[in-house]
């Protein structure tokens, strides 16, 4: 059935891999980039699945010994990325319905770019490094 098939499809570092041990660290990046587009759109049909099967199974689907404090990490970062992107929106909220009030009219735009809030770095400043040994969550990129 599609539980199933959704089941089966998050277990990726269950999977056969010609060298386990070189192999497995690769995928934590990607992994790692997939998990918070799922927590971002948790709000979704597809990615309510996906959140919440992943979510019941996270030790499983995350291994610690290739993710360390990688999951938490995201989490909290994608959790104060919510959080200030309410706040400024509430605040446009605001000064758009003072601007009507005080008969200005039209949409007040204040120049702010949404990508200021994007995760620094290509990798949120998590220093997961495809170059360097040692677990994933330890590496860090060269500057």
């Amino acid at each position: 059935t599609g539980t199933d098939w959704w089941s089966e499809s998050i277990h990726v570092f269950d999977g056969d891999f010609t060298n386990a041990e070189e192999d497995k660290p690769k995928l934590v990046d990607i992994v790692l980039g997939l998990w918070a587009k799922a927590v971002q759109n948790a709000d979704t049909a597809a990615g309510s699945i996906v959140y919440e099967l992943v979510s019941a199974r996270k030790r499983a689907v995350f291994p610690p010994e290739l993710f360390g404090p990688l999951i938490e990490v995201l989490e909290e970062h994608l959790l104060l990325l919510r959080e200030a992107r309410e706040k400024e929106e509430a605040a446009e909220r605001v000064a758009a319905a003072g601007a009507r009030a005080n008969g200005a009219g039209g949409a007040t735009h204040f120049g702010r770019s949404r990508s200021r809030y994007a995760l620094s770095g290509g990798d949120g400043g998590l220093g997961a490094g495809p170059r360097q040994g040692g677990a994933p969550w330890q590496r860090r990129r060269s500057v």
